[in-house]
């Protein structure tokens, strides 16, 4: 597997293509030490990445409101 520079992820299409080659490495086995480091590299760009675009905002964040999503997602209400 060819390696590319980690470069900082600017919009939703570097975002699928990082978690594209994040999946690929997943893949291997036994991942070399650059291989590995290579991983923790391009998860540390979509973390940041989806901090800053996709924040969630908590000031309006109850526990009730939590449970009564969590409780909507899985079809008991």
């Amino acid at each position: 597997m060819r390696l590319r520079q980690p470069m900082a992820i600017r919009d939703d299409v570097d975002h699928a293509n990082t978690l594209e080659m994040i999946d690929r490495l997943m893949q291997i086995e036994r991942l070399s030490r650059d291989q590995g480091q290579y991983l923790v590299t391009l998860v540390e760009l979509v973390e940041s990445y989806e901090a800053r675009r996709h924040a969630i905002d908590v000031a309006r964040l109850t526990g009730r409101r939590m449970l009564q999503h969590v409780m909507e997602q899985s079809g008991m209400t």
